[in-house]
Order: C-alpha cells, then structure tokens, then sequence
C-alpha cells in the first residue's frame, strides 16, 4: 500500500511545492498531472497482473514458469512505458483546446513533455516492483518509492527555487525532479538483485 501510495505523493510533492510560486504554474502542474494520471493508470493496470502469476508459479515451485512471467512482464511494461510517452507527447496539443488560459497552457507544455519521458523508467520499475510484489517480498517497492519521494522532494527544493549551485527552473525543476526521482526508483530496485540469490535464477536465461 506504502509502494502505491508512493507514486501518488511524487505529483502532490510537485503541486505543494510549485505552489509557492503562483497560481499558474500551480494549475500548469496539475493540468499536465491530468493527462498523467490516466496515462498512468493505463500502465499500472496491466502491470498488475504479474504479481498472481508470479505468486501463482512460485507457490508451484516453478522457477522456469515464474522466469517467463517476469522477462516477458518485463518486455511488456518496457513497451508500455515507451507507448505511454509516445502518447502523452502525441496528446501535448489537446492542451491548447481545453479553454484553459494561454499562460496556463504554455507552462504546462514543457511539465508534460518531460514528465512523459519518466514513464519509461516508471514502468520498467513496474515490472520489477510486481515481479518482487508476487515472491511476497513487498519491502523492496516500498523503499524504492520512499526514496524516489525524497530524491524528488530535495530536486524540486533545489530546482524549483535555485537554491545553492542549481538554476531557479521553477515548473521545469518540478518536472525534473520527477524525472530524476523515478531513474533513482528503478536504480534501488535494481540493485537489490545482485546480492539476493533467491532472484538469480529469474535472470539465468536470455528471454
């Protein structure tokens, strides 16, 4: 629950903290947090069944059956999180038909463009989380997106506001941010794999 709640927090993070800088880039934020959110949800769904099937083939004692589920869960999160940014680009001009104000809108544009490329790690990261989610080891999600909430809290502080060394990039620091903090997600998740043997036998063979 922590883990999905998670994801959740990473938008509401960028909403409270780009507040600060005005109205506009607050509804800027949340209009491309929209468009997101649905494309979001899309990808979640399907990565949700790798977890029975994982469950189902380690309750089974099959490593080969659960190896399949994975590598080809894997591929297909992979291609999801590359068709969910190919549409949240294709979908960047429906922003200028939906009676918002211009200033609005242009803030926004640039939001969404980059926080659409971070559906690519995001997914990737699915993949593993659901992987890890049915072998029953749940703690592995949840500190992955614990993590990527402060990675992303801490950017957005500097990027935001131009604190210290960093440039003030105020919507587009919240939006890199988010990017960051998603690469720093899957990065903890796949880090754990090496020194665990009871993941290698998912990764013996090529898919």
């Amino acid at each position: 629950m922590i883990g999905h709640l998670g994801h959740i927090l990473v938008g509401l993070a960028d909403n409270i903290m780009v507040g600060r800088l005005g109205a506009a880039p607050l509804a800027a934020v949340s209009l491309g947090n929209s468009f997101v959110f649905i494309a979001f949800s899309l990808g979640i769904g399907f990565s949700l069944a790798i977890t029975p099937l994982i469950a189902e083939a380690d309750g089974e004692g099959d490593i080969e059956k659960g190896r399949n589920y994975f590598q080809h869960g894997l591929i297909l999160c992979t291609v999801l999180g590359l068709s969910m940014f190919l549409m949240l680009i294709l979908a960047t001009p429906i922003l200028n038909y939906m009676n918002q104000p211009a200033e609005v809108v242009e803030l926004a544009i640039p939001y969404l463009n980059i926080v659409a490329f971070s559906m690519i790690p995001l997914m990737i990261f699915q993949a593993f989380k659901q992987f890890t989610d049915g072998l029953s080891q749940t703690k592995y999600g949840m500190q992955a997106t614990l993590i990527a909430n402060i990675v992303n809290v801490v950017l957005n502080f500097l990027l935001i506001y131009g604190i210290w060394i960093f440039p003030r990039l105020e919507i587009k620091g919240a939006a890199l941010g988010t990017l960051f903090s998603r690469f720093a997600m899957l990065f903890r998740k796949c880090i754990i794999y090496k020194p665990k043997g009871n993941f290698k036998a998912y990764f013996t063979t090529v898919i």
